[in-house]
């Protein structure tokens, strides 16, 4: 049965957003995805760049388990502050359930207290299907529009990707511009359900919600020490793979990739001016890194490798794979290489002049992947992530 995404944008018709009083220093701020990636630094983000009491979406049964899971994630990411954490308010909750598995007293009480909405939150896995992903991914966004709605209306920042993109219909010479709609034609249940959920912000608008889409490219660890805590991503998991292989494909591609505590700065210096609002934006590094630059920092980190023509590498990765059905280094490797958009697939072109208007006017520069950020990224990964 084909999936019909378009019958999935479905808004509940009490969700109505009357006229709001935009704030260039919101006092309260409702976050998801705190315990995620690009979710933490966001976190990190907004305590330095507002006085606001941040208010933190945890998957979790009590507070208490909430803020211990909290805790250990921003420390994992050396970005624990004390003193910045009598802002932090943890609530329990659950994205896939009614209300966000808040509850109604709470839910009330956000509803009144809370002056802006960063949704970050998402359950990211390439293997899944858009059923699978729907109750968290797509009903999750449904129920923070409702929150956003409900007492006075509030705006809403919400995380996206440019995979939304990754179609055959905008493989054309003219590049996508930040004011065109995805297509629907999109295979992967991800990238599916980050198609509906945008359809449903648009809904939104529609009926009156101020809301600002951030579509980020691949982003990669932080650029003080270098952490990562995406290495599910595709990238990191082929490194890995060339890693314990022994060799590496020998392809002609760029990767864009950008530093996440950049994305989350980014992200969050643009939210606070007010005339970026109703808009989106494409976030992607102007200087894309080319897979030999990758291939020579792997080297310099004193990993040594064949280098042989892609359909030998990949023929390897299938023996492999074949040799260890259950290793967690080559299966998945396999899998994402079978997508029409793997990550050597040409993209379509890009256009980002909203988003470079708004940076420019910040003042911030996205960071070059250069020799010495590389080798920070593959001094994390080899201590960590490449055994």
């Amino acid at each position: 049965m084909t999936l019909d995404l378009t019958s999935e944008v479905q808004l509940d018709p009490t969700i109505q957003f009357s006229s709001l009083t935009t704030l260039n220093e919101p006092q309260h701020i409702f976050l998801t995805g705190a315990s995620g990636f690009l979710g933490a630094f966001l976190l990190d983000s907004l305590l330095h760049q507002t006085q606001a009491e941040v208010h933190c979406l945890i998957r979790c049964p009590s507070e208490a388990e909430g803020w211990a899971r909290l805790k250990k994630h921003l420390e994992f990411y050396q970005l624990w502050n004390p003193a910045l954490a009598q802002r932090i308010h943890v609530v329990p909750g659950d994205l896939s359930k009614p209300l966000m598995g808040i509850e109604d007293s709470v839910f009330d009480f956000l509803a009144d207290t809370i002056d802006v909405i960063y949704h970050s939150a998402a359950q990211v896995n390439s293997f899944y299907s858009y059923k699978a992903l729907k109750s968290t991914n797509v009903l999750g966004t449904h129920e923070l529009l409702r929150l956003a709605a409900k007492q006075r209306s509030k705006p809403v920042h919400f995380m996206s990707t440019l995979a939304v993109f990754f179609s055959p219909a905008h493989f054309q010479e003219e590049p996508v511009k930040e004011t065109d709609v995805p297509d629907v034609a999109l295979k992967g249940g991800y990238k599916q359900s980050k198609w509906v959920s945008e359809a449903l912000l648009r809904e939104a608008q529609a009926r009156g919600l101020q809301a600002s889409v951030y579509r980020t490219a691949r982003l990669m660890g932080d650029t003080r020490v270098g952490i990562n805590g995406n290495t599910q991503d595709f990238l990191c998991s082929m490194l890995k793979a060339c890693v314990h292989l022994q060799q590496v494909p020998a392809v002609d591609a760029n990767i864009n990739m950008m530093a996440v505590d950049f994305a989350a700065q980014a992200i969050v210096k643009m939210s606070l001016q007010v005339e970026n609002l109703n808009r989106a934006f494409h976030l992607y590094n102007p200087t894309p890194t080319h897979w030999n630059e990758l291939y020579a920092a792997l080297e310099a980190a004193e990993y040594h490798f064949e280098r042989v023509p892609f359909d030998t590498w990949l023929e390897r990765l299938k023996q492999a794979t074949q040799a260890e059905p259950r290793s967690r280094t080559y299966a998945p490797v396999a899998f994402l290489l079978r997508s029409p958009t793997f990550l050597f697939a040409p993209k379509p072109p890009m256009d980002n002049a909203q988003a470079q208007q708004a940076l420019a006017a910040l003042n911030l520069e996205c960071p070059v992947n250069n020799e010495a950020l590389l080798k920070l990224y593959m001094d994390y990964f080899k201590s960590d992530f490449f055994n």
